[in-house]
């Protein structure tokens, strides 16, 4: 487990996304209260979201990081999170998330999650903004959003942002925590 883990939280680690993270992947989608909120048109299968993972990593892999969340005491896989769109002049990415197990849901894991990957933007990666585009209906998301420091853009009332400077402020405690 160690040696993949990106970053490491006090619940939940981030890890690249690979392909023993799809079965759960597949079931996430899948789940009609998750997949309203991602633009997934039907049911995904397996061999479907393989082949479609299969095609595209290997070209995404400067524009986009993708990363399996997964829970510190059970290793299970919990959900998702990414920097997409990475525009390396820019220094901008846009992010997406979520947490599949309904079960934790409201208990902070997605928030977690999502502090991993601002540092992993910030602090490795060295971007000044990550923009979160989040439908007013998604109320756990927007909430997540703003624990984590986003504000509004003036651009689009669905649309947010977090600097670094701002993110490393905000959670300079909470960023000491982290192991990786």
């Amino acid at each position: 487990m160690e040696e993949t883990i990106c970053r490491l939280g006090k619940y939940v680690y981030l890890e690249p996304l690979s392909e023993k993270h799809l079965p759960s992947i597949v079931d996430f989608m899948n789940d009609p209260e998750i997949g309203k909120f991602l633009e997934v048109d039907g049911p995904v299968d397996l061999e479907g979201l393989k082949n479609s993972w299969m095609e595209t990593a290997e070209e995404d892999m400067q524009t986009n990081f993708i990363f399996a969340v997964c829970l510190r005491s059970t290793t299970e896989t919990v959900g998702l999170c990414g920097l997409h769109e990475i525009n390396v002049t820019q220094k901008t990415a846009v992010t997406g998330y979520y947490i599949g197990c309904r079960y934790l849901w409201g208990r902070g894991y997605g928030t977690e999650a999502q502090m991993l990957l601002l540092d992993y933007a910030f602090n490795v990666l060295r971007l000044e903004e990550v923009i979160a585009e989040v439908l007013p209906t998604n109320i756990r998301s927007l909430r997540c959003i703003q624990k984590c420091g986003y504000l509004p853009k003036q651009t689009s009332s669905n649309t947010f942002s977090v600097g670094r400077e701002r993110f490393n402020t905000l959670h300079k405690s909470h960023l000491q925590e982290y192991k990786r």
